[in-house]
C-alpha cells in the first residue's frame, strides 16, 4: 500500500491554495492511499473552531478549511500529526 506524508503550512486564510490541497488529500484516501497529514506553523489554526467577528472578512474560507479537517475521520485522516515546536 502507497502512503504519504502531506505537509500543511498554510494559515486557515490561505483560501483556494488550502483548500485544494485538503481536497486533494481526500481524494487520495478515497482511493486508498495511506495518507498523513501533519500540520505545522500557521496550519494548525485549522484545529480551532473559528469565530466570526465584525473585522474578520476570510472568515468563509476559513470556515470551508475548518469543515474539511473535521471531516477527516470519514476518510482515515486521523490522527493529524502536529509539529508542536512553533505551538504556543
Amino acid at each position: 500500500m502507497k502512503s504519504l506524508l502531506i505537509i500543511i503550512s498554510q494559515s486557515p486564510l490561505a483560501g483556494q491554495n488550502l483548500l485544494e490541497s485538503l481536497s486533494a488529500a481526500m481524494v487520495m484516501a478515497t482511493y486508498g492511499v495511506q495518507i498523513k497529514i501533519l500540520l505545522t506553523g500557521d496550519a494548525i489554526a485549522l484545529l480551532r473552531t473559528p469565530i466570526q467577528t465584525k473585522t474578520n472578512t476570510h472568515i468563509k474560507s476559513f470556515k470551508s478549511a475548518f469543515s474539511l479537517v473535521e471531516s477527516f475521520e470519514f476518510y482515515d485522516l486521523v490522527p493529524i500529526l502536529i509539529d508542536s515546536k512553533d505551538f504556543e
